[in-house]
């Protein structure tokens, strides 16, 4: 599984976006990720303002 995109990314990218002046679509592929990925990291900032990453599970098979 790959590892998740670092805290200072998503941060980045919130903040580009919530500037305004330019599409999701834009602020995603400036920084390289999926649109829907910065959308749920802005969806993920609002609903509790943290934009750190769930912990990851280690379940036994």
């Amino acid at each position: 599984m790959p590892r998740p995109y670092s805290v200072d990314l998503r941060e980045r990218a919130v903040a580009a976006y919530r500037r305004g002046g330019r599409t999701l679509e834009e602020v995603a592929a400036e920084f390289s990720v999926c649109s829907k990925t910065l959308a749920h990291w802005l969806k993920l900032e609002d609903g509790t303002g943290s934009l750190e990453p769930r912990p990851r599970g280690g379940g036994n098979l």
